[in-house]
């Protein structure tokens, strides 16, 4: 009888020595992991902070940029800048952005080149907008809050550039997508002079806009028509004939077919 007893304490010993083993085993790797993972994003942050240090030198001469931390997230592998602000040489305030958000940034042999960004969180004031202030606060807008998302990618070697994504938003304001491709353009930075007197060669292969208003219209509408001291109904009426000419005049489907689209947007 005792020695059936102390054979089953033994067998539980032996479980509970190689449970205490499976758990030291897994805390070593758990803790082995979790600093691969902490040392490598460390690895990828100071990367990522050299190159935006970079950019920041390069831009000196133009803007003074500040911000107070970078991070990589590293399932998408996007390195994100927080609160930064910009601010334009000789300008008193800058503007601040909680968040932009790196997630793609490719360089070719040649100058082919592609950029995904997104800025989160832009604040401007309307006494910031010196020449538009008036203007501004006229549309009853004071602190203005937007994001805007770039994604693009130029090819040298077929000299084409795709606009794959323009999207600017702002509440009580709308949203604007806008894509474009475009043919025969070569986007180099020294040959800039170059690229001006090319522009008649340039081709528009394909363009669409998008804009999902909230109150701009209606804001600007009224705006104009106290300006012209009419109705909105006389001031829509009014654009409306203004369109047309230019409709008649133009010889241009995509003109045409963008006045068409604001005459029924505004309706």
């Amino acid at each position: 009888m005792w020695s059936g007893l102390r054979v089953k304490r033994n067998k539980e010993k032996k479980i509970m020595g190689r449970k205490r083993r499976f758990i030291a085993a897994a805390v070593i790797l758990a803790a082995i992991i979790m600093a691969g993972y902490f040392g490598f994003k460390f690895h990828l942050e100071k990367i990522a902070r050299q190159k935006v240090e970079d950019f920041i030198s390069k831009t000196s001469g133009l803007m003074e940029i500040d911000y107070r931390k970078v991070s990589v997230n590293l399932i998408g592998l996007n390195a994100q800048v927080k609160d930064v602000t910009v601010k334009p040489q000789g300008e008193k305030e800058g503007i601040k952005i909680d968040k932009i958000t790196l997630y793609k940034a490719r360089e070719g042999k040649d100058k082919s080149h592609g950029v995904h960004i997104a800025l989160n969180g832009i604040s401007v004031h309307a006494d910031q907008l010196i020449e538009d202030r008036d203007t501004v606060r006229d549309l009853g807008y004071q602190n203005i809050k937007a994001d805007m998302e770039v994604d693009y990618d130029y090819d040298d070697r077929k000299r084409e550039f795709r606009l794959n994504t323009l999207r600017i938003g702002a509440k009580e304001i709308g949203d604007i997508d806008f894509s474009l491709q475009l043919t025969n353009i070569e986007l180099d930075p020294e040959k800039v002079i170059l690229m001006l007197f090319s522009f008649p060669r340039i081709e528009i292969n394909e363009a669409v806009l998008n804009f999902t208003d909230d109150s701009l219209v209606r804001r600007l509408l009224n705006f104009y028509a106290k300006k012209e001291g009419k109705t909105v109904d006389e001031a829509i009426r009014q654009l409306t004939v203004k369109m047309d000419e230019e409709i008649t005049r133009a010889n241009d489907p995509f003109v045409t077919q963008s006045m068409e689209a604001v005459k029924s947007f505004i309706y």
